[in-house]
C-alpha cells in the first residue's frame, strides 16, 4: 500500500471513530508506513481514541504520536479581542470622550 492511500485510509478511520471528535484538528504524515499524527484534541480519552483509530488501519507500520490536549477551560482570548472589549468598556462611559484614550496591550506588561 503507498502512502498516499494509507493516509486517507486513516483520515477515514479519524473521521468514522465516533470516539474522535475533533478529526479535522488532526494532521496525519504517512512516510514508509510510518505515521505521524499532529494537531490538538479536547481531552486524554480523545487522543488514546485518535491512536487506536490509526493503529487499526491495515498497513501501519509505526506510530509517532504528536497530538496536542487543549481543555476548553485552556481557551485563550486573542490580542485584538482584548483591545476590542477594552474600547467597548470605556465607550459605555458616558462620561469618557470617544477620542480621548487610546488603547494599547503589549505581551508581558
Amino acid at each position: 500500500m503507498d502512502d498516499r492511500t494509507l493516509r486517507q485510509d486513516i483520515i477515514d478511520e479519524l473521521d468514522f471513530d465516533p470516539s474522535v471528535h475533533s478529526s479535522n484538528t488532526i494532521g496525519v504524515a504517512v512516510r514508509n508506513g510510518v505515521v505521524t499524527l499532529t494537531g490538538h484534541v479536547a481531552s486524554f480519552v480523545e487522543k488514546l481514541a485518535a491512536e487506536r483509530a490509526a493503529r487499526r488501519v491495515a498497513g501501519v507500520r509505526a506510530l509517532a504520536e504528536g497530538i496536542e490536549v487543549r481543555y476548553s477551560s485552556d481557551k485563550k482570548t486573542a490580542d485584538d479581542q482584548i483591545a476590542e472589549r477594552a474600547l467597548k468598556v470605556i465607550a459605555w462611559d458616558a462620561r469618557v470622550p470617544a477620542d480621548a484614550i487610546v488603547c494599547t496591550w503589549r505581551r508581558g506588561a
